[in-house]
C-alpha cells in the first residue's frame, strides 16, 4: 500500500508542478499588467499537464518518464541529460569565444575612442 501511494504521488508530481508553474505565470503577468497573457500561460500549462496525465495512463513511455521507476527509462534519461549538458556547455563556450573574438576585432589597437579623446582634449 505504501509503495502504491508513492508511485501515485510520483506520477502526479510533474502534472501538479506544471499547474503550479502556470499559476506563477498568471501571478507574474498579472503583476506586470498583462493578465490576459497570464491566463494564456496558465491555460497552456494546465493543458500540457492534462495531456501528460492522460498520456501517462495510456503510454508506457510517458508513464516511465513521469515516475522513473524503470531502470531502462532512468538510463535513457541519464544519457539524454548528459548529452544536453554537453551541448549547452559547448554552445556557451562557442558563444563566449565568438563574443570575445568579435570584441577584439572591433577594438582599435591604439586605444578605445573615449580614452584617445580624453588624452587629446585641451584643459
Amino acid at each position: 500500500m505504501q509503495t502504491a501511494r508513492r508511485a501515485t504521488a510520483r506520477f502526479w508530481a510533474t502534472p501538479i508542478f506544471g499547474v503550479v508553474i502556470g499559476l506563477v505565470y498568471l501571478v507574474g503577468f498579472w503583476v506586470g499588467g498583462k493578465p490576459a497573457v497570464g491566463v494564456g500561460g496558465l491555460a497552456l500549462m494546465v493543458a500540457c499537464s492534462a495531456v501528460l496525465a492522460v498520456a501517462g495512463r495510456r503510454s508506457e513511455t510517458v508513464r516511465g518518464l513521469l515516475d522513473q521507476r524503470d531502470e531502462r527509462i532512468a538510463g535513457i534519461d541519464l544519457q539524454a541529460t548528459a548529452f544536453t549538458a554537453l551541448a549547452m556547455m559547448l554552445r556557451s563556450w562557442s558563444a563566449s569565444s565568438s563574443r570575445s573574438a568579435t570584441a577584439a576585432a572591433a577594438r582599435p589597437t591604439t586605444g578605445s575612442a573615449p580614452s584617445a579623446a580624453w588624452r587629446t582634449s585641451p584643459r
